[in-house]
């Protein structure tokens, strides 16, 4: 039996894509370098809420 694999989530808008998210914890944004999420992640002290608005803010800037 063949099993699906996607290594990437694309994050979508109105057809666009805003970024894509690989499941290696990586942020891919149109012109832009990648983005470790861990790091991110770390820099906002472990916590969850500051960091998808960090996320949130990178995708939709």
């Amino acid at each position: 039996q063949a099993i699906s694999r996607y290594d990437f989530w694309g994050m979508l808008r109105d057809g666009r894509c805003l970024g894509l998210i690989q499941t290696d914890g990586t942020l891919h944004l149109p012109g832009h370098d990648p983005v470790p999420l861990m790091s991110v992640y770390n820099a906002n002290k472990r916590d969850i809420l500051p960091t998808a608005m960090e996320i949130r803010d990178l995708l939709t800037a």
